[in-house]
Parts: C-alpha cells; sequence; structure tokens
C-alpha cells in the first residue's frame, strides 16, 4: 500500500503540473496596444525620475549638483526619443490606453508627433546646456522642457 501511495502522489503532482501549465498557457498574451501602453508608461516613468531632481535643483528646493544634473538632463534627453515608439499602435480602448492617453493622439497624429518632435528636440538643447553646470542657462532651457511637456500634457493627456 506505501508503494500505491508514492504512485498516486506522484501522478497527482504530475496532473497538478499539467492543468497549471495549461491554465498558463490558456491565458490571452498582451496585446500589441497593451504592449505600446506599458512601454511608454514605463518610459514616462524613467523620465519623471530623473526629471523631478532636476526641478527641485532648478526651483532651489534641492542642493544643485552640476554632475548629477548633466546626467539626468542626458538620460531625459536620451528617453525623448524613444516616446513615439510607445504610440505607433493606436490604443482602442481606454484599459490599454490606461494612464492618460487620449483617442485624440490618433486622430491628430501629425499634431502629436509635431509637440513630441518639439520635447526631443528641447531636451537634447537642456542636455547639452547642461554640460556648462551654468545654472543660470540651465534654467531657461530647463522651463523650455517642462514648457514642451506642458503644452502636450494641455492637448493630448487624459487625467
Amino acid at each position: 500500500m506505501h508503494h500505491g501511495t508514492k504512485l498516486a502522489a506522484g501522478l497527482l503532482a504530475i496532473a497538478g503540473t499539467v492543468g497549471f501549465a495549461s491554465a498558463a498557457f490558456a491565458q490571452q498574451p498582451p496585446s500589441k496596444a497593451e504592449q505600446s501602453a506599458k512601454y511608454r508608461q514605463s518610459v514616462y516613468q524613467v523620465i519623471v525620475w530623473n526629471f523631478g531632481p532636476m526641478a527641485g535643483a532648478v526651483q532651489g528646493k534641492a542642493p544643485y549638483d552640476k554632475d548629477a544634473f548633466a546626467k539626468q538632463a542626458a538620460r531625459v534627453a536620451s528617453l525623448t526619443p524613444m516616446l513615439a515608439e510607445g504610440f505607433a499602435i493606436e490604443s482602442p480602448t481606454a484599459p490599454e490606453r490606461a494612464k492618460g492617453a487620449k483617442a485624440s493622439i490618433w486622430s491628430n497624429k501629425a499634431e502629436f508627433d509635431k509637440l513630441m518632435q518639439d520635447l526631443v528636440t528641447k531636451s537634447a538643447a537642456l542636455a547639452e546646456v547642461a554640460k556648462s553646470g551654468d545654472l543660470a542657462k540651465i534654467k531657461p532651457a530647463f522651463g523650455e522642457v517642462g514648457q514642451s511637456c506642458k503644452a502636450c500634457h494641455d492637448k493630448f493627456r487624459a487625467e
């Protein structure tokens, strides 16, 4: 009987593993639109992670460290061109758009793309001036990046 108990336990373990694997394969993979939304949200998170400390320094709410600022500005400049990739596929339903993308992004793509390019250009300019370490020159460039973000958010970001 002891051998039979081991055999039964083994068969149950195999059946459980097969059942678990079947359930895992039965789940639908994320759609391209869902993947696109997750991608862009991730890129935005990394931008915000770097932009926040720069805002604190520019506003005098945090110490200004020229090397850290230049590194963060360079990161933002390298990330902003990646944002457009996250909007390449239209997200047809609200759950897939999630976290703020209005449907008008895709119906007014030319204007959206122009605003995104403006962000890329101004982020690159900020990264360049940040290399100087001159906070007096950095502040206006930082403000232009912020205005570029705001222009797009005002038109295309859903709350």
